[in-house]
């Protein structure tokens, strides 16, 4: 009998140990996977921070880009340099810059867009018969085999072409377009000013014309 009894006590205490080990949270695995995650978010933010550190230096040893005067925009290059020479009178060495920054409106004059290439082509000898002779056929884009037939800067020339080929018999359409627009300045070091009675005087004779300040890189002198 004895030993069944110690079987019994000894059965009972396995399953009291399984019993607690069950109820009991494994501190253990929680705590790896919360020290891990912890390391990630440090590691991290470290790297973060590095990167943060490392641009705001790059940024404060990067070179600060040169300042300079700007003058104009002028309407021709020849008015520019004629400001050039003014201006040097005055111990300003300019340095001559052109822009396309900005439009200006134009009015494209053109025969629509043909089916084919051989229909534009008949179109082409239809105005050589009289006798016109500005015009090129457009070969790409959404108005391809189209006729051109001029591009003006002021809309009284644009129409006057328009009913001018209208009265031949040709089937010309008038559009509004963006041009470039060449604008032209003079650039110097902020080491030498321009007397404001100059500037004036430069001003009254180019209506527009301005000074301001600009990011600039100069040429060299020779």
């Amino acid at each position: 009998m004895k030993w069944i009894i110690y079987l019994l006590v000894l059965i009972n205490v396995v399953i009291a140990l399984w019993f607690y080990r069950s109820q009991e949270p494994p501190v253990r695995e929680i705590a790896g996977v919360a020290d891990d995650q912890a390391l990630q978010l440090i590691l991290l933010k470290e790297f973060t921070d590095r990167q943060y550190q490392q641009s705001q230096v790059v940024q404060t040893e990067a070179p600060a880009q040169n300042r300079c005067y700007t003058l104009g925009p002028f309407k021709t290059a020849k008015i520019a340099a004629d400001v050039r020479a003014q201006i040097a009178s005055d111990g300003i060495n300019a340095q001559h810059r052109v822009s396309k920054d900005n439009t200006r409106p134009g009015f494209w004059v053109f025969l629509p867009p043909t089916g084919t290439r051989k229909a534009a082509q008949e179109h082409v000898s239809r105005l050589k018969t009289q006798d016109i002779k500005d015009y090129f056929i457009v070969v790409t884009g959404e108005h391809a085999n189209a006729v051109s037939l001029g591009v003006f800067s002021q809309a009284d020339l644009a129409q006057r072409r328009l009913t001018d080929l209208k009265s031949l018999g040709f089937d010309v359409m008038l559009q509004k377009v963006d041009l470039p627009l060449r604008e032209y300045w003079l650039d110097w070091p902020k080491t030498s000013v321009l007397g404001a009675k100059k500037l004036e005087t430069i001003r009254a004779q180019n209506n527009g014309a301005g000074l301001t300040e600009r990011n600039c890189q100069l040429e060299p002198k020779a």
